[in-house]
């Protein structure tokens, strides 16, 4: 018998023994409802543990972009984002997703170079075909403060940057797609909106992610509030902190569960003149480690001043998480993967019962 992700599911769950048998979320039911309000997203980067490992059998797989569309559905999601440029069917895929009632978005990769450009405008283009209008992007893979050694890295990397969205910028406006680059622990909120704002574009805006600025040492509000006028997509997640001795660990703990003001922040989401996806990236693992205290972060981050110190060191305590923050690489993939779940669960129900969706 099948079931959707509705309140009183997880209230079954005595344990996370009992989660595993229980998963996948939603198995197999019938088409979504019609819904008139818009539905919590979903990304893929949310089940980091189910795409790394081969599945136990009670689980889902999602290694495909159809199986992934199709556990979305299940799921009660409303957008789905993941990369779409290597689907054999585009055209079946994009008219799947309008059954399901699911927006889609992409995920691509800059051009670096001149000659990169046939691969970014072949992808994007597929992209489109398969449904997206919107991609989101990124400018540096890794973390700032363990990437950078100085202040010249990162001006060479801002150069880079520029330099990548502007030769991005006139085939996202030929096909007439955004390009939504993500605040991906690389830039601080007016760093971005200053980058953007020297292209100008229709065609360009932000990803915003709710957590990724405390690792830059911003408060999650005070980053939406610059960025908001770049905003085209999200990732939703709600943080947890814990205080270490180089400083201290984030991590992703389900909506509700953190320390970040959900609700408020997307009441500023809803008031950008726009539809704009609230896509849920809740992804299950170790806590990362923000070592703000030591002279490399210092390097990576200029200027990073005594009162900047001093306020963060009284923010984070302020902020203490009231349990420690949970490892979960030395537990079995069976464990993490019900976990997972989990986590996603709860934060599908606590967008369902707490969120005034407009």
């Amino acid at each position: 018998m099948g079931f959707q992700l509705r309140r009183g599911f997880l209230r079954g769950w005595g344990s996370l023994a009992v989660a595993a048998n229980l998963a996948p979320l939603g198995l197999r039911s019938g088409e979504p409802e019609t819904h008139s309000k818009q539905r919590l997203g979903i990304v893929i980067h949310s089940f980091a543990v189910r795409l790394s490992k081969p599945l136990s059998p009670e689980f889902d797989s999602i290694a495909t972009p159809i199986a992934f569309l199709e556990h979305a559905r299940q799921l009660g999601a409303g957008s789905i984002q993941l990369r779409l440029d290597r689907i054999e069917n585009p055209r079946q895929f994009q008219e799947r997703a309008k059954e399901c009632q699911i927006e889609l978005e992409g995920m691509i990769a800059l051009p670096k170079t001149l000659r990169d450009l046939e691969r970014f405008e072949s992808e994007l283009a597929q992209s489109k075909e398969a449904g997206a209008t919107l991609l989101r992007t990124v400018c540096m893979s890794g973390r700032r403060y363990e990437v950078m050694r100085s202040k010249e890295d990162f001006d060479d990397f801002a150069k880079n940057s520029f330099d990548m969205i502007r030769l991005a910028e006139p085939i996202a406006r030929k096909h007439a797609v955004v390009i939504a680059i993500e605040n991906h622990k690389d830039w601080r909120s007016r760093e971005l909106h200053s980058l953007l704002t020297k292209i100008s574009s229709e065609h360009l805006g932000v990803c915003f992610d709710f957590g990724n600025n405390i690792a830059l040492l911003e408060e999650p509000e005070t980053a939406l509030k610059i960025l908001a006028p770049w905003v085209k997509t999200t990732h939703i997640k709600d943080m947890a902190i814990e205080s270490y001795d180089e400083g201290f660990k984030i991590a992703e703990v389900p909506l509700g569960d953190g320390l970040l003001n959900i609700e408020s922040m997307i009441k500023t989401i809803q008031a950008i003149a726009r539809p704009i996806a609230l896509n849920l990236e809740m992804i299950t693992r170790d806590p990362l480690k923000v070592p703000y205290l030591t002279l490399a972060y210092a390097n990576a981050m200029p200027p990073l001043d005594l009162e900047t110190i001093a306020k963060w060191r009284s923010w984070v305590a302020s902020k203490q998480s009231p349990h420690p923050l949970a490892m979960i690489s030395d537990r079995t993939h069976r464990y993490q993967l019900a976990l997972e779940a989990s986590n996603i669960a709860k934060s599908f129900h606590y967008a369902e019962d707490k969120i005034i969706w407009s």
